[in-house]
């Protein structure tokens, strides 16, 4: 799951950029990324802590940024890619 480059494609009016800063984009990396004017925040940083790449899941808590301390203690993300009857996917982000 090549996340750190598909989610500014995907999501173009959220994230700006992102970039893993700490580690090879596998477990235990760290990514930073770089919000546009729609987020009340303009960069976070993340560790990676878990991938399933036959699952099409993986899980990664904040670290840095984001409000972090200011208006949230902490938080994780699970995202789940699910595949669709059409031949597409549906990204679930929980």
């Amino acid at each position: 799951m090549d996340w750190h480059t598909l989610d500014p494609k995907l999501t173009p009016n959220v994230v700006a950029s992102t970039h893993v800063v700490q580690g090879d984009g596998h477990v235990s990396s760290v990514m930073e990324l770089h919000f546009t004017s729609a987020m009340p925040f303009s960069c976070m940083k993340e560790r990676l802590d878990f991938v399933d790449i036959q699952k099409f899941e993986s899980n990664s808590t904040l670290i840095e940024g984001a409000g972090i301390g200011v208006w949230i203690e902490t938080m994780t993300t699970d995202i789940k890619v699910e595949l669709t009857t059409d031949g597409g996917c549906v990204v679930k982000v929980l």
